[in-house]
């Protein structure tokens, strides 16, 4: 520079906040037991504070979502599931809500006051089943995380580009999963605390979690998850079986009673940003 100053590259730095779990609600295995597999399993699954304080205006069933920044990164580690070494894959889609101006006005309880893009806390459609003022609704959108797809150059027509939901499916290959070698020439381990080496003796010590990253596009976010590798449409949930659902329970309920669940396992999630 002309002051003699020198000269370089300035950037930020990565920040993340800290990891924390995402799991079912407790007990999810007798709720959805011979449910139809159609039925997504949602996480996390609370009642919004609006809802249990059955304010007017809100659904008596309305959940609440995990709070985020809107821009940030979300970091996932989502876990392959396995049972005794048996794999079963899951599709996990996300779901983005915004948060209005009455969440922030008044997030209830001891919740704390997150960041809202809805300028507003105005009625929308109602929910004619009730009657009186119990069918207003506030408007609180809900809105899938989605891919585009580009179609080829069609001449002098209009261009069009399709959005779909993204399906998110976590998936290791066995052949690859083989743990390295110590100086004394024993296994090391790369993984604890997830899974029972002593039934999953192939898996449990090796990585079975997969990292997947995408721009926050909301104020709140859940993951609905269903089955991925059993026509949706001709099956029910099943937990006890290891070659449907045990895996599932495995991982983030009871393995069908084999073992207590692990609140500090499941998904792992975490906001931040990179350069």
């Amino acid at each position: 520079m002309a002051d003699g100053s020198p000269t370089g590259m300035a950037a930020n730095d990565a920040q993340m906040g800290i990891a924390a779990p995402l799991r079912p609600f407790s007990g999810f295995e007798a709720i959805y037991q011979g449910q139809p597999a159609t039925t997504p399993i949602v996480m996390p699954c609370f009642l919004d504070p609006r809802a249990q304080r059955r304010e007017q205006g809100f659904d008596r069933k309305l959940l609440q979502g995990v709070q985020c920044p809107q821009g940030a990164r979300l970091s996932l580690w989502i876990p392959v599931c396995f049972s005794d070494d048996t794999k079963q894959l899951y599709r996990y889609r996300i779901v983005w809500r915004y948060r209005n101006l009455a969440d922030y006005r008044d997030p209830g309880g001891t919740n704390p006051r997150g960041a809202y893009h809805l300028p507003f806390q105005s009625p929308g459609a109602p929910d004619s089943a009730f009657a009186g003022l119990e069918q207003d609704r506030t408007i609180v959108p809900a809105s899938y995380w989605s891919i585009a797809f580009e179609q080829a150059e069609n001449g002098s027509a209009n261009g069009r580009v399709n959005v779909r939901p993204e399906e998110i499916v976590p998936d290791i290959d066995l052949t690859n999963m083989v743990l390295p070698l110590l100086p004394d020439g024993s296994p090391g381990v790369l993984q604890q605390g997830i899974l029972d080496p002593v039934t999953n003796s192939t898996v449990a010590k090796l990585p079975i979690y997969v990292q997947f990253w995408c721009d926050v596009q909301g104020d709140e976010f859940f993951l609905l998850v269903n089955r991925a590798t059993i026509a949706q449409d001709q099956s029910t949930w099943d937990f006890t079986q290891q070659d449907i659902d045990l895996p599932f329970s495995n991982i983030y309920g009871t393995g069908n009673g084999e073992h207590p669940e692990f609140p500090h396992t499941g998904i792992f999630y975490q906001f931040g940003q990179t350069p």
